[in-house]
């Protein structure tokens, strides 16, 4: 798997141009190690305590939460793919 942080580097880096183009974005969310950068770039930030969708905060980010949300990721890809194949 790719360095997270130049993964993240990059996304960044591209995320200011309106025209570039993301390509298979979905397999960062199978990375824990992405997880883990993503969480030392935001917990020291100001509003990092601002609940979530979810009613979550940074706070409560552990490597049980990190391996739920890939478990999740996982089961949908998977379900999506099952559909697709159905039709």
């Amino acid at each position: 798997m790719r360095n997270p942080k130049n993964v993240l580097n990059s996304l960044s880096k591209h995320s200011g141009n309106s025209n570039y183009k993301f390509e298979r974005l979905y397999r960062v969310l199978f990375n824990a190690e992405m997880f883990y950068v993503a969480y030392e770039r935001i917990y020291a930030k100001p509003g990092n305590m601002t609940a979530g969708t979810d009613g979550k905060t940074v706070s409560g980010m552990s490597i049980e939460r990190i391996e739920q949300l890939i478990e999740s990721c996982l089961l949908y890809t998977s379900d999506a793919a099952d559909e697709r194949s159905s039709v």
